[in-house]
């Protein structure tokens, strides 16, 4: 955003940016959680997330990506512009659907990660 900037930071701008990126980003962690439960159960690192440790039901995590997700798509929509918003997504479907199914078939995994 401060490359891009075209003369003055916009608060309102700024605020949608931050915002719309905390949320897209909770909701593709959220989905990454979600596919990994079973082997986050496994690790002592990981066994203490809500929900191998069973703090989060599968439904609620669904819930809360979705929702997280939408929202945060829609202040970036309306906020930024679209553009921002299908870079977030498309940032959002690299994460969830490629990089974390990747981490147990490759080290590649970590190019893909960074993509997104």
């Amino acid at each position: 955003y401060m490359l891009a900037l075209p003369a003055c930071v916009e608060p309102m701008t700024l605020a949608a940016l931050a915002t719309g990126t905390f949320l897209t980003s909770a909701s593709a962690q959220t989905m990454n959680q979600m596919y990994e439960t079973d082997r986050d159960g496994l690790m002592h690192r990981t066994m203490q997330r809500p929900l191998p440790s069973g703090v989060m039901t599968m439904e609620e995590a669904r819930n809360f990506a979705v929702a997280s997700g939408t929202v945060g798509l829609g202040i970036l929509s309306l906020g930024c512009n679209p553009l921002t918003a299908a870079v977030s997504a498309t940032t959002m479907a690299t994460y969830a659907a490629m990089y974390t199914p990747m981490k147990v078939l490759s080290p590649y995994n970590t190019h893909v990660g960074a993509i997104s």
